[in-house]
């Protein structure tokens, strides 16, 4: 069961005094109901604004606007800070998440960065806002690149800020561990499968199969595969990979 409470937050930037409706308590049932880019696709699905803040003052974006690092205010009086938190190329929520991601980026936090990319794409998604996404997701994986090269993990982050429930949640979750289904280079193959970028996609696929992953992230590399043979740009599911994979064990599958 999810429950929801109300609470008033001060702005660590501009002491502004704002209320804010966020997670009392969570449950989210299982792994297989995560997209290949690790959305949930039940309750978080229709929650995605819960889990950020947006000061009505200064336009500080936190998960939560009373915490975060001191450069935040430099980063907030900044021209692309501020031209992104306007821009009319996205959904108001997506420049949020995409306003939080900058402050992470100044601060070197590169996974977080990019995590919160995806949530802006996510965003994108429901809006049905093609371009948008894709530039949110094409952002998430040059924050990527950077987060590689500090050894930060995408996945990993993920999965201890529970899909994205990282305000005010206590979380409980019955699932095996997401680190041994999942990793970053599913995801990152995902993200460049869903910007239509079908080449560099296939090539990411293609390294990870040749590390010869678990039985679990191979399948879900080779579905990734088949979709992007298929030029697929949709949204799909880990079940749905099993699924696929069964399915075509049993003769059942004509493609």
């Amino acid at each position: 069961m999810t429950m929801f409470g109300e609470r008033t937050v001060k702005c660590m930037v501009c002491n502004t005094e704002s209320s804010h409706l966020g997670y009392d308590s969570i449950h989210i049932r299982r792994p297989q109901d995560l997209n290949l880019d690790m959305r949930h696709t039940g309750q978080f699905s229709v929650s995605m604004r819960l889990s950020i803040q947006e000061c009505p003052t200064c336009g500080y974006c936190a998960p939560d606007l009373s915490l975060g690092p001191e450069t935040a205010a430099d980063v907030i009086r900044s021209t692309e800070y501020q031209e992104q938190l306007k821009s009319p190329e996205f959904p108001h929520l997506a420049n949020v998440f995409l306003c939080h991601s900058l402050i992470q980026e100044r601060e070197n936090n590169y996974a977080v960065a990019a995590i919160k990319a995806i949530y802006a794409a996510w965003v994108c998604d429901d809006a049905s806002h093609q371009e948008g996404a894709k530039k949110c997701r094409l952002r998430a994986i040059r924050m990527y690149d950077k987060a590689k090269a500090r050894l930060q993990t995408l996945t990993s982050i993920m999965e201890r800020h529970d899909y994205g429930f990282d305000y005010a949640a206590v979380v409980t979750v019955t699932r095996t561990s997401i680190k041994a289904i999942y990793d970053d280079t599913v995801l990152i193959t995902d993200l460049l499968r869903r910007a239509g970028e079908f080449e560099l996609a296939m090539v990411s696929c293609k390294k990870g199969l040749e590390l010869q992953p678990e039985k679990d992230i191979r399948t879900l590399l080779e579905f990734e595969q088949v979709l992007i043979e298929k030029k697929d740009i949709d949204k799909h599911t880990m079940e749905e990979a099993g699924m696929y994979f069964r399915i075509r064990a049993l003769g059942l599958d004509d493609t």
